[in-house]
């Protein structure tokens, strides 16, 4: 009953939210991030992965596109900006969900996060995570 009671109140005053490191890796790109980048936008699960190139200027995406079809939820009319990947991994942790993230070690940005909605079930899972990022 006690286990019951501080579950709930963890859940209810934000033991969920997301850790410190991801607060320090936000900073860090913060800190660190380029005018102009560009990089390479990934999403998956049981369906398929789907793939973004994207080009930001400041804080706005200037170009996207998809290297091939993609079906599902992430189309370059959409394309996130890494602060807005930031918000995902953020997201991931209010949802409760078991995340498991690895970070840049120069600019801090999310290279690969892993996602299990719930550990007990099989099939759930999906991913995003950032490659070939270039500043310029």
């Amino acid at each position: 009953m006690v286990v019951v009671a501080a579950f709930a109140f963890g859940v209810l005053h934000g033991w969920h939210s997301a850790p410190g490191p991801v607060s320090r890796n936000q900073d860090r790109w913060h800190a660190n991030r380029p005018e102009r980048y560009s990089f390479v936008f990934s999403r998956g699960g049981m369906a398929g992965t789907c793939t973004l190139a994207v080009s930001v200027q400041g804080s706005t995406v200037v170009r996207a596109r998809a290297p091939r079809p993609c079906y599902g939820s992430l189309d370059a009319k959409h394309a996130p900006t890494i602060d807005d990947v930031f918000s995902q991994v953020r997201g991931a942790y209010r949802d409760g969900s078991k995340v498991t993230v690895t970070y840049d070690s120069r600019y801090g940005y999310p290279t690969r996060v892993d996602v299990d909605p719930q550990p007990n079930a099989i099939d759930d899972e999906w991913g995003f995570g950032i490659s070939s990022f270039r500043a310029s």
